[in-house]
């Protein structure tokens, strides 16, 4: 059965990965359920590959972003950090 509302995971898709805000994500997960749903047999031999393959896609491409956000966030934090630390540093060299 497919789920229509986005409450709750079909049961072929793992729900640490549809849980993800990856909305982008969310139709090929669809159509990739919908071809399991049709083809319960034929897809052990290849016939939702594509599908399959572009979920994958769109997914490593939603960690790249993430990891690129991340990175940008812990940079600022750092440089704030460091600022606070130098200021700490000559408040204690004047006293």
């Amino acid at each position: 059965m497919l789920v229509e509302n986005l409450k709750m995971p079909p049961l072929d898709v793992d729900p640490t990965i549809y849980f993800l805000n990856i909305e982008e994500c969310y139709e090929l997960m669809h159509e990739l359920n919908r071809c399991y749903l049709e083809n319960p047999y034929l897809r052990y031999f290849g016939k939702c590959s594509s599908a399959n393959s572009e979920v994958g896609r769109c997914l490593m491409r939603q960690r790249e972003l993430k990891q690129q956000n991340n990175l940008e966030e812990s940079r600022i934090k750092y440089r704030r950090l460091q600022e606070k630390l130098r200021k700490l540093h000559n408040e204690n060299e004047t006293t």
